[in-house]
């Protein structure tokens, strides 16, 4: 099945192909909530990730943005004292960030994100990757 967005604006079928980075999944440790949230992936602007940033400051919740990009910029203007910048972090970090997360905050609108399938652990969109095959 074609993804909505390629079949209403270039009005043709495609074939999804998903990211080899998600046949490689995080690892899984313990659950810890640490009472923190997570913004991770890259910093562009539909990825909308001023809204998680703006969000986390107004309610003075704990945000952890991991990830760079051409938006870093919009994300510092409104970034306060509860976001804490991290940039690029390697992927056994990124685990045990994950496990300590009350939750992944992803506002942007995508037709596939990869952060999500990562920090998913189990079932759902994870079994789907799990069961891809390359042609």
């Amino acid at each position: 099945m074609s993804p909505p967005r390629i079949e209403k604006y270039y009005r043709r079928s495609a074939r999804v192909i998903h990211s080899p980075r998600g046949r490689r999944a995080l690892r899984q440790p313990g659950r810890d909530d640490r009472g923190y949230y997570l913004s991770a992936g890259r910093v562009v602007p539909y990825k909308r990730v001023p809204v998680a940033v703006a969000a986390c400051e107004r309610l003075g919740r704990p945000l952890k943005v991991v990830g760079t990009g051409r938006g870093m910029d919009a994300v510092r203007a409104v970034a306060g004292p509860h976001t804490e910048l991290l940039g690029h972090v390697g992927d056994d970090e990124l685990s045990d960030l994950v496990a300590g997360a009350r939750a992944l905050l992803f506002p942007g609108e995508e037709d596939f994100g990869i952060v999500p399938v990562e920090v998913q652990g189990r079932g759902g969109a994870r079994d789907r990757l799990r069961s891809w095959r390359r042609p």
